[in-house]
């Protein structure tokens, strides 16, 4: 365990590799960089003339020449003033350097999880990214500039001031010099501790933002299931570890603080007493004596610096294993997007020989195979789990077949550019996906260039643009997020005006009307029948009146298919497919009988 922490407290060849990957990010902005360093170089020239002037001054007043005691006064106030503007432009610039870089790391990171292969967010938590994206890119960020740049300016104010104090007395010099190493030890081993404390803060806000995204997308659960008071235990919880361990870490970085103020102080009264001794015997004049002082003071400041970058630096590569892991553990080949861009797309598909399994022994699709007709309605039924949506996300590329090809137009979907094929598909999922901005936003991502011409006819075609234009504010309603303020039809129906605006040729419709109310469900009928006349639709349904009309049915259980046929057809031989009526057919009755009992009482009462 020693043998590891030791190596911690110095930087290893794996945290060299990471720091060079992040001062890679430093290269765009290498103008910015060097202004914003010679800025601080300035101010740092200006600031090492002040002990000597005040030396000066004091020299002076000893000797009563007051003529030179008010020259170096306004020469100093005029040197204080041009410091403080030298100041604010390093302000300035450092905070630009550093957003720029937090903007260029963010921008990359974020492009990098976007492109990730779907399955990846199979394992990913949402807090986890976030804490990720936010708090360790800012430590980054930190570290490529501010850190940066405070280390090669105390290493050389190390050296400046070295020789100053050098030439003023080399005794005292040598007192403030060979203090530093005991002050070293005292950094680095607090930085060592502070490296474990950062990885275990790191974790914990990763379960603490991951607690939050949680709780608030699942706010309506937690209040239909009257859980509130329990929700707010387990978030005090979290609050409270956090708010123990920093706390804890705080202590530590006070007493690394505190230590090396008493090794400071110790040193100083040595150097006070020595240098006491030498005013006396005449080898040191007191002016040089305050200005030995005040550069000692600024010597061990930088000395304290570099050694307390080891703690910051491990502190920060905490940071830095964190975001490049998050690259480095998902650097799966990334989705192939090049390839074939058809003139013309017919829409018609064939699943020949496919077989999937999600990183289990067990397939979810076996070796099926069929074809779904262009502008046709092709229906997927089953039971859950019998590899219906899974074929939908084959059919989008999210993942790819183990074995067999899937083809559009008797081209291969591996073989086809991935933003060609994309956009040909359109779905429509159960529950919506819906953006918080505004109905007309929210189409408009499809086809940022579309005509007010084009989103209207597209709602029509969904039978959506009339309740639009009824609300007060029209296309510019907001929806509030995921669609909150619509209700499930409604989403359903935008969802299909998007994948129709969107020019999608094939259109997926993943349990169209499991949720939906009579009239909303008439609709989602109705738009279907008129869209076939160009689309390709292929729609799951557990409720087997969406499907009825379809031309083909497909019927999935277990992965395999049990069937395939018209209602007509099925209804007659399938026994897989009887089974799925017989048992909705009982539902329904069942429904009904209870519905009709309800309204009896109300008559009788």
């Amino acid at each position: 365990m020693k043998k590891t922490e030791n190596k911690k407290s110095f930087l290893s060849k794996d945290d060299l590799m990471l720091l060079r990957r992040a001062f890679g990010y430093l290269k765009p902005h290498i103008v910015f960089f060097i202004l914003t360093f010679a800025s601080i170089v300035l101010g740092m020239v200006f600031e090492l003339f002040q002990p000597l002037l005040y030396g000066r001054i004091i020299d002076y007043i000893l000797d009563k020449k007051m003529d030179l005691i008010w020259q170096t006064i306004i020469f100093l106030f005029g040197l204080t003033l041009a410091n403080g503007g030298i100041s604010l432009l390093e302000t300035y610039l450092s905070d630009l350097l550093g957003n720029r870089i937090i903007l260029d790391l963010k921008r990359d990171l974020y492009d990098h999880l976007l492109n990730l292969p779907i399955k990846v967010y199979d394992e990913l938590r949402v807090g986890e990214i976030i804490s990720r994206l936010e708090g360790d890119v800012g430590t980054l960020s930190n570290i490529i500039t501010f850190q940066s740049m405070r280390i090669i300016l105390d290493i050389v104010k190390v050296f400046g001031i070295g020789f100053i104090i050098f030439r003023i007395n080399m005794t005292l010099a040598w007192i403030i010099v060979c203090a530093f190493p005991l002050s070293y030890l005292v950094m680095g081993w607090f930085g060592r501790i502070l490296r474990r404390k950062g990885k275990k803060m790191r974790k914990l806000n990763d379960n603490y933002y991951s607690f939050l995204a949680e709780s608030f997308s699942g706010v309506r659960e937690v209040k239909a299931l009257h859980i509130e008071e329990l929700i707010k235990g387990k978030f005090i919880d979290w609050t409270r570890k956090i708010f123990s361990l920093q706390i804890n870490m705080d202590v530590i970085g006070a007493l690394s603080g505190l230590s090396t103020m008493w090794l400071s102080s110790f040193t100083s009264l040595i150097v006070m007493g020595i240098g006491g001794y030498l005013i006396i015997g005449g080898s040191l004049t007191m002016g040089m004596y305050v200005s030995f002082n005040r550069f000692s003071g600024m010597f061990n400041g930088s000395l304290g610096n570099i050694a307390g970058l080891n703690a910051s630096i491990q502190q920060a590569m905490v940071s830095l294993e964190r975001i490049f892991a998050l690259i480095d553990n998902f650097m799966l080949p990334p989705e192939k997007r090049e390839g074939l861009v058809p003139e013309k797309t017919i829409g018609e598909i064939k699943i020949d020989h496919v077989t999937f399994s999600y990183e289990t022994e067990i397939p979810v699709l076996q070796d099926i195979s069929f074809s779904i007709p262009a502008n046709q309605l092709t229906a997927l039924v089953g039971a859950s789990g019998g590899g219906k949506t899974t074929l939908l996300n084959l059919l989008l590329r999210f993942y790819e077949p183990m074995e067999g090809k899937i083809l559009l137009d008797d081209y291969s979907l591996s073989q086809l550019n991935l933003d060609y094929l994309r956009g040909q598909i359109g779905i429509v999922p159960q529950e919506p996906f819906l953006f918080n901005m505004s109905i007309k936003e929210n189409l408009l991502l499809v086809q940022p260039e579309a005509t007010m011409e084009e989103i209207i006819r597209a709602t029509e075609k969904a039978y959506i643009h009339h309740f639009i234009t009824s609300l007060p504010d029209g296309y510019e309603t907001v929806v509030g997020e995921r669609g909150t303020r619509l209700s499930g039809g409604q989403k359903q129906r935008l969802a299909i005006a998007r994948a129709i605006l969107k020019g999608s040729k094939i259109l997926l419709l993943d349990e169209p009307t499991s949720a939906l109310d009579g009239e909303a469900e008439e609709y989602i009928h109705k738009m279907i029948q008129e869209l076939l006349s160009n689309h390709t639709i292929i729609v799951i349904a557990h409720r087997l009146s969406t499907v009825i009309n379809a031309q083909q049915i497909v019927v999935l259980s277990d992965g395999q298919i049990h069937g395939i046929g018209t209602h007509q057809n099925l209804i007659q031989s399938n026994k897989a497919y009887q089974r799925l009526y017989q048992s909705q057919w009982n539902t329904f009755c069942t429904e009904h009988l209870l519905e009709d009992q309800t309204n009896k009482i109300g008559v009788s009462i």
